[in-house]
């Protein structure tokens, strides 16, 4: 009586388990990811936008260094790439200079401080180019060979900027040899992406490499964050802190979505901390639409959200663009909440666990229901095997009875023929 009980109760447990597990993860978990997605997404403002040059395909953007109304710009494609210093109010072009050979496609750019210099990337051709900023010259026999390895985007990062990781570059410092990053020198380091979820850590002088980031994770989905493209450092102000924290801003290629990462927590691997947040523009991506083919050029699967600029005077600013557009926006970012992000992340990670957790909780209840099953199959098997052997006794010993009742009767009925005699 108990044991048909208690296997009626293991089926209902266990039926109970794997139908409430598959209804609380399809019901909970996206709305879980939703509340997540919102957590780390940035608040922004569109302040204004102003004119920008429709003929250039933005790869690098940043902020003049020493004029902050004015932009550089490298524009890529083969035989039309240069380098341009760009009037900001207006969009005008001041200042061109062609990139040499002409086949070389351009990629991002970024300033290095202590020869006044412009390092420009290429796409394949495993060397990045130099132009005197001033002039917007290029410096023949200057090139920088950096290897095979791809090379899309390029953002300077300076000394100040990693007052909350003073020991982050530590061990490549020195001050007696130009293989080492020297503290009297900026940038202090390059940071290079290459189309992939890495970035990596490169001489300001050579471009060789340092460190890389940890791989980008998505703390909500947990995927990989790929395709990182143009770059540029960000000293956001924070809601609760009084110092700033370096971040790395990032396009996503082929997307309207810019990722944030912490560059203290790339420096130091920190994969956990690196997610910092993310930046919806597809309301830019969708006016850039709206506004129709240009005369220049059409609406082109390529004319996408690139190129970002960090106005160090203003430092809630952000100046956005992309390839072949009209216009260039100025947004006004939201402050950086350190302790909500990193709060967000436990808790996405708690999520994740906890979801871990009812997955492994539905597998256990299968498989307890399959042993059970097959534990019931084998008893059953095993009590009609006994049954069969106990069967075959009883007809042995019946048979062996009647065999020895019927030698018995022969013997006696051979001993009286015998006596009769």
């Amino acid at each position: 009586m108990h044991r048909p009980l208690h296997t009626l109760f293991l089926f209902i447990a266990s039926a109970v388990a794997v139908v409430s597990g598959a209804v609380l993860h399809r019901a909970w978990a996206p709305d879980a990811q939703r509340v997540c997605y919102l957590q780390h997404a940035i608040p922004f403002r569109v302040l204004n936008a102003l004119p920008h040059d429709e003929t250039t395909f933005t790869q690098g953007l940043f902020v003049d260094p020493i004029n902050s109304s004015r932009l550089y710009e490298s524009s890529g494609l083969r035989f039309r790439s240069r380098l341009q210093h760009v009037e900001l109010p207006t969009g005008r072009v001041l200042q061109t200079a062609r990139v040499e050979p002409a086949s070389l496609f351009a990629e991002g750019a970024a300033y290095r401080a202590f020869d006044d210099a412009i390092v420009v990337l290429t796409l394949s051709a495993g060397r990045a180019l130099t132009f005197d900023r001033t002039e917007l010259r290029y410096r023949f026999g200057q090139d920088i060979p950096y290897g095979p390895s791809g090379a899309w985007g390029l953002a300077a990062v300076h000394w100040d900027h990693l007052a909350a990781c003073p020991g982050a570059l530590r061990q490549w410092t020195c001050s007696d040899s130009e293989h080492c990053l020297r503290r009297d020198e900026e940038p202090a380091c390059f940071l290079m992406s290459n189309g992939s979820s890495i970035i990596t850590v490169r001489h300001p002088r050579t471009l060789a490499w340092l460190t890389s980031f940890p791989a980008l994770h998505h703390p909500c989905s947990g995927e990989q964050v790929s395709s990182l493209n143009e770059l540029e450092v960000v000293m956001r102000p924070a809601a609760n802190r009084p110092e700033r924290f370096p971040e790395l801003w990032a396009n996503i290629w082929l997307s309207s979505n810019i990722v944030v990462m912490d560059i203290c927590a790339g420096l130091e691997r920190q994969r956990h901390a690196l997610f910092v947040g993310e930046l919806n523009l597809s309301v830019l991506a969708l006016e850039r639409t709206a506004q129709g083919p240009s005369p220049v050029h059409p609406v082109h699967p390529d004319a996408v959200l690139n190129g970002i600029a960090w106005d160090a005077n203003r430092p809630r600013n952000l100046y956005v663009t992309g390839k072949w557009w009209r216009k260039l926006y100025t947004l006004e970012l939201g402050l950086r909440e350190h302790v909500a992000g990193h709060t967000s992340r436990g808790a996405a990670r708690h999520q994740r666990a906890l979801l871990r957790l009812m997955r492994t909780l539905l597998i256990v209840a299968v498989l307890v229901m399959a042993i059970s099953g097959l534990v019931r199959v084998l008893v059953r098997i095993r009590r009609r095997l006994a049954d069969g052997l106990t069967i075959s006794r009883t007809q042995n010993d019946d048979t062996s009875r009647k065999l020895t009742a019927e030698v018995q009767a022969t013997r006696e009925l051979v001993a009286r023929k015998m006596a009769s005699h």
